[in-house]
């Protein structure tokens, strides 16, 4: 019963999770994190990127003769 007892003084804590279950969930809430990071900056990578696209992709319907029009119909 002492033992019990001890036992029972030294967990303060009863609902924590063991320790390799709160280390697996600290890591995936990093990796989550870091993901959501990565995903942000290639997003904002691909909108700056945009206008410069744009720009090029004018040059050479300019160059090209090309106007967006559509293609005739087959007879």
């Amino acid at each position: 019963m002492e033992q019990a007892e001890r036992a029972d003084a030294t967990d303060s804590d009863l609902q924590a999770l063991p320790e390799e279950l709160a280390r697996r969930e600290t890591l995936k809430a990093k990796l989550d994190e870091a993901c959501a990071r990565l995903e942000a900056d290639a997003k904002a990578q691909a909108e700056a990127a945009r206008p410069a696209y744009e720009k090029k992709k004018a040059t050479y319907d300019a160059k090209t003769g090309r106007r967006g029009r559509a293609p005739k119909a087959a007879s």
